[in-house]
């Protein structure tokens, strides 16, 4: 199902997820971005990467250009233009997971 006509008529809009975890200090952070693909919000694109080194307490996660560079880009081979408005939901590490 679909919102149907759609209260943005005429522009295109991507809802964006980014989200980062670990499992230990010494593990991996994983870092994850699910995006939608289409105006109806009915496919998505999804990625993450795995990224080594030290998150130590104020350390920041790298930025996650490449992760939305590649869901613009499917973005724009599904719709043929890129995203009026772009609507990001972010997570992080939290600091329970950074004393683990």
């Amino acid at each position: 199902w679909v919102v149907s006509p759609l209260p943005y008529r005429g522009r295109t809009v991507m809802v964006v997820g980014i989200d980062a975890c670990r499992q230990s200090r010494d593990s991996p952070a994983i870092q994850t971005l699910c995006a939608s693909t289409n105006p109806y919000f009915t496919t998505y694109y999804t990625t993450w990467r795995s990224l080594r080194g030290d998150l130590a307490a104020g350390d920041s996660l790298a930025s996650p250009g490449e992760l939305l560079k590649e869901a613009f880009l499917n973005f724009f081979q599904n719709c043929g233009r890129l995203p009026d408005t772009v609507v990001v939901y972010r997570g992080g590490v939290s600091e329970s997971q950074e004393t683990t």
